[in-house]
């Protein structure tokens, strides 16, 4: 027989349950239950044959085709996961003036839409709401880039391009820094974006530690007619959604939906522990 002491026992690993993960799935699947979509219809009754029934109808596909476009369902399951998790979702939306397609009709330029991790930003006025993103007075994002990319919008639109430099490696001893490189490749800079407010129109710019790297402008699309004359369509929202689980008093962050079974996940692991180690030690004694 096999003698198994107590000393090489004591430190068996014990078991780790975890069910927050399926309850927060359960949570989250059950806020996405329902499928969304926008409708446009016309504002009175008319005829079946008025034109503007037809009008709304195009909106109507227009809207699920930039839906699918964007892969909004994607950045929703995302958005409310993060909402579930630490609070606060947030979705921004962007041009991406790189994209090229279109088989018979050629076309380039694509919106986008990426998730901001809430250490990301800076939102103006954290007492503001999530529902009144609008009215902050300013909004910053940091994201990490590659270094050739910045350096080229920063000789067409910024200053200075000579002096943007690859970020340094974090200390070790930093708890987090999304602007961490890997060892295999240090090519990359951090961006702030910040996006404004002037004369009730959204305005942006983009700067590193170092240098602009586009100057502020409008985030007002251009429209040209066949004629050659140029017109700016106004834009007075800023292209940022945040959500939040648990609203906080005056707060823009949200509370998640898991923090307050993090205790109790930890008793129930811990009871369970025991219980095995009452097992352990009942079943092979000194």
């Amino acid at each position: 027989p096999v003698t198994i002491a107590a000393e090489d026992t004591k430190y068996m690993p014990r078991p780790v349950i975890n069910f927050l993960s399926q309850i927060e799935e359960n949570k989250r699947s059950n806020i996405q239950s329902q499928e969304l979509k926008m409708q446009y219809s016309v504002k009175e009754q008319l005829d079946d044959n008025d034109e503007a029934i037809e009008i709304a109808q195009s909106y109507t596909d227009m809207a699920e085709n930039t839906w699918q476009d964007l892969g909004q369902k994607r950045l929703n399951d995302s958005m409310v996961a993060d909402a579930v998790k630490v609070g606060t979702g947030i979705i921004h939306y962007y041009y991406d003036s790189t994209y090229q397609g279109g088989r018979f009709q050629k076309y380039k330029g694509k919106l986008c839409g990426e998730i901001i991790d809430p250490l990301d930003i800076v939102l103006g006025n954290n007492q503001l709401m999530p529902y009144e993103t609008q009215k902050q007075p300013f909004i910053i994002l940091r994201k990490v880039e590659n270094v050739e990319d910045v350096r080229e919008v920063a000789k067409k639109y910024g200053e200075n391009w000579e002096t943007i430099e690859p970020d340094k490696t974090p200390d070790s001893d930093e708890k987090y820094d999304s602007a961490k490189v890997d060892s295999d490749n240090k090519r990359t800079v951090t961006t702030f974006t910040k996006y404004y407010k002037e004369d009730n129109q959204v305005w942006w710019t983009k700067v590193t530690k170092d240098t602009v790297v586009r100057r502020p402008v409008k985030l007002a699309p251009e429209v040209k007619y066949e004629d050659g004359t140029v017109e700016i369509e106004p834009m007075n929202l800023y292209p940022v959604v945040v959500l939040s689980f648990k609203p906080r008093k005056k707060c823009v962050y949200g509370k998640g939906f898991i923090e307050d079974l993090i205790p109790v996940q930890k008793s129930v692991n811990w009871g369970y522990g025991m219980q095995l180690l009452s097992m352990q030690q009942t079943a092979w004694p000194k």
